[in-house]
Order: structure tokens, then C-alpha cells, then sequence
């Protein structure tokens, strides 16, 4: 008992004693760090975990990043700030990687999996960023180069495909278990991995952008596809009913929410640089919210275009506390600027915006003021109005459901006249 007393008085003195201080920061543009714990000796990591360098000969050092996947599709990118003739290794690797243990893109256009190479991609180098995306929904890994193309003497962003297929059974292959099932690489987590053999090889992950997207898991997906089937079944009946009744309460609010954002108009939806669909508010608020001083001094706004390195494009809203853009020369241009990026792009000339003027010259549908623009829009829109009205939108009738379910403030309201427009249709 004395013994347990005196304990627990050293205790109580240590903790009077120790006071705890430091440095606490947290940023919504940093997806992940890179690990000071699973790194190579040779390998240096600076204080805010956003840089690595090689210091001296490391063989096939590599070191990770904090955090792993199971699921979901992630991108990330990386800045190469010094390479040495292949010597560098970007990719994923599992948690107990040693050395270039793992999936991963080379700088002299291959990819290496485990020791084997293949021919994949393009070079890179110093001053290019190397995107990843990995999806492991899917089992796929792919690689995006943003830098310049010597080939066309501009900097562009080269979406180089996939590089790697079934990850899973790779990697269980790679250890023993066979292909596939509840081997080694069913419940396979992948981390970042930079590897790099040389002194003078840098990479940085500082201001560097990134998207990432829950996965779903077998269960969910069974689920999303039975309520589809059922879904699509009860609308048909309805429809033909001409009624609502039947349609349960969860596939009408589904409804009325994708109808009250379609009113609205201040979403709109992406195939971003990540591979996903993203959904975009072009709410001009939230727009200036994301941009700061310089979306003020640039004069900021939804459809505003620019003119860049890699070619011309337009704003197309925000999303996640960024300013989204989409450039006319890619399929799948959509991206992001945070705050500072748009600042030093703007500062150092490289991103240079039109004037609303010259948008209006140039007729361009996204420019209010263009020649053509404004009829362009406002026939689209009537267009639009009239495809995706309510159903019984044809005739006197039918019209005034449709506007009463357009004009309906709730939820109640707009079952109730969306409702009436089907039935009026089937009366008529």
C-alpha cells in the first residue's frame, strides 16, 4: 500500500512538473505525409513531412506515405524537384515494402512491378509532376504526367492510361497465394511509395493537389443495384397508372432532391483529371469564398476564361474550398486551383485571364455578353425546360402541374403537384 502511495505521488509530481508545447498544423491541402517511420536510412524527410531527398547512394530506397487504401479511388500528385537518370520510383507499395517493393512509374517511360519492368508512359524529370490514381474498386493503377512535352514544345497534361490491372492478384501472385481469393491480397492495403537511388533525386508533395472518394463494398453495391431495379420497376408502374401511389417514400424525396438542385442551377457535374465525376457548385459566393484576393482582382466568375501554357480554358465553379477549371483541349480537363496555386500562377504571369470584353468578341457560349452567346443560352435552356419538366407537360394541363411542381417550395408540395400533372396527363 505504501509502495502503490508512493508511486502514484511521483506520478502526480512528473505531471506538475512536464508541460508540453509545440507546433500544431493542419491543412485540408495536404492528403497525406510522408513517413519518417517507414523510410529508407539514405533518405531524408523534411520537417513538415512534405519532402524527401536522397542523401547518399540508397541502392532502391523508398519511403511511404501515412496513409494506406483498401477501397475508394485516390489521386494524388507529386513534384519532382531533382531526378537522376532513372532513379526515381513513384507509385504504391504495400506497408512492409523494402526497397522498390511494389507498383511503380520509372523515369525513363517504364513501369516496374516487383523487379519486372514494361514499357508504359512517357519520360520525366525535373520540374514535371507525376500524378497518381489508384482505384482500388477496380484493382487498376494509372499514371498522369504534367509537364513539358517536348513534342509539341508546351507543357500538357498526359493521361497515360492504365498501367497495372488486378493489383490484388498481382501482389498475391508476388507472395505465394496463388491468384486471387482469401490469399494475400484480399485484404491488400496500398501506400504511397517514392523511391530514389541517387543523391540529388527530390521529391515534394508541397501545395501539390489531390481527390480522393470513398469505395463501396460488395454489400453496398448489391444494394445501389436491387434499388435501381426496384426503382425503375415502380416508375414504370406509376407511369402508367398516371398515379403516385405505389412509389415509396424514398425514391420520391430522391426525386425532389435531384429536381430541386436541377431548379436551382448552381451545380453542375465533371469528369475531373482523377477519373471521377465530380460534382461543381458555380454559386458565384462560394466561388470568391475559394479564390480570396486574387479571384477579387482577376475578376472571378463562372464561365470566365483564361489563357495558360498549356492551352485556353474556362472556370467552371468550386468544389471542396477550390476553383475548378476546365481546359478546351482535354477530354478530361477538369481541375482544381487552391487559393495560394491561384495566386502564384496569377502573379507570375502564367495564368492570365481574359477580359470580359474580348470573351464577348469572341462569341463564346460560356461569356454572357457574346454576340451569340446570350441566344445560344437562352435556347439551351428553353430546351432544356421543356425535356426535363415533370411528366404532363403536354397540354394546358399537364403545363400547369408542371409549373405548380416547379413553383413547389417543399417536399409535400411537390409530391402533391407532381401528382396532379401525372394524373391530368393520363386523363388526357
Amino acid at each position: 500500500r505504501e509502495e502503490r502511495a508512493a508511486a502514484a505521488a511521483r506520478e502526480a509530481a512528473l505531471r506538475r512538473a512536464v508541460r508540453v508545447g509545440g507546433e500544431f498544423r493542419a491543412s485540408t491541402q495536404t492528403f497525406f505525409l510522408l513517413s519518417r517511420k517507414n523510410r529508407h536510412d539514405a533518405i531524408k524527410v523534411s520537417a513538415d513531412c512534405l519532402t524527401a531527398q536522397a542523401s547518399r547512394e540508397s541502392g532502391r530506397g523508398v519511403v511511404l506515405g501515412t496513409k494506406g487504401f483498401c477501397g475508394g479511388v485516390h489521386y494524388w500528385e507529386v513534384r519532382i524537384d531533382g531526378a537522376n537518370w532513372g532513379s526515381t520510383f513513384i507509385g504504391v507499395a504495400p506497408a512492409d515494402a523494402r526497397g522498390w517493393d511494389g507498383f511503380g512509374f520509372l523515369s525513363y517511360r517504364a513501369v516496374q512491378r516487383f523487379g519486372s519492368e514494361t514499357l508504359y508512359g512517357n519520360y520525366y524529370g525535373q520540374g514535371d509532376k507525376i500524378g497518381v490514381l489508384l482505384d482500388m474498386d477496380r484493382g487498376t493503377l494509372s499514371f498522369v504526367k504534367d509537364g513539358e512535352d517536348f513534342n509539341v514544345g508546351r507543357p500538357v497534361v498526359a493521361q497515360m492510361g492504365i498501367a497495372y490491372k488486378r493489383l490484388r492478384e498481382l501482389y498475391a501472385r508476388h507472395r505465394g497465394g496463388g491468384g486471387g481469393g482469401a490469399g494475400a491480397g484480399s485484404q491488400l492495403a496500398l501506400y504511397p511509395c517514392f523511391g530514389m537511388k541517387s543523391p540529388g533525386d527530390i521529391m515534394s508533395l508541397e501545395n501539390q493537389n489531390w481527390w480522393s472518394q470513398k469505395g463501396y463494398d460488395g454489400a453496398e453495391r448489391l444494394s445501389q443495384a436491387v434499388d435501381a431495379l426496384v426503382a425503375v420497376q415502380l416508375f414504370r408502374r406509376a407511369r402508367r397508372r398516371g398515379l403516385l401511389t405505389g412509389l415509396p417514400d424514398w425514391i420520391l424525396r430522391a426525386t425532389h432532391e435531384l429536381f430541386r438542385k436541377w431548379k436551382a442551377q448552381k451545380e453542375t457535374v465533371y469528369m475531373s483529371r482523377a477519373g471521377v465525376d465530380v460534382e461543381i457548385q458555380t454559386d458565384h459566393a462560394l466561388l470568391m469564398e475559394c479564390a480570396g484576393e486574387a479571384g477579387e482582382t482577376a475578376g472571378l466568375a463562372v464561365g470566365r476564361r483564361f489563357t495558360t501554357p498549356y492551352g485556353d480554358g474556362q472556370v467552371v465553379g468550386s468544389a471542396r474550398g477550390n476553383v475548378w477549371y476546365a481546359m478546351d483541349n482535354q477530354e478530361r480537363g477538369a481541375f482544381y486551383w487552391n487559393r495560394t496555386e491561384l495566386s502564384v500562377l496569377m502573379g507570375s504571369g502564367t495564368l492570365n485571364f481574359q477580359e470580359p470584353a474580348d470573351e464577348a468578341a469572341a462569341g463564346d457560349p460560356a461569356a454572357p455578353g457574346g454576340p451569340e452567346g446570350g441566344a445560344a443560352a437562352g435556347a439551351a435552356d428553353e430546351e432544356r425546360a421543356q425535356e426535363d419538366q415533370p411528366p404532363g407537360g403536354a397540354g394546358a394541363e399537364g403545363d400547369e402541374g408542371a409549373e405548380a411542381a416547379a413553383a413547389a417550395p417543399d417536399y409535400a408540395a411537390f409530391v402533391a403537384a407532381l401528382g396532379a400533372a401525372w394524373s391530368r396527363a393520363r386523363e388526357a
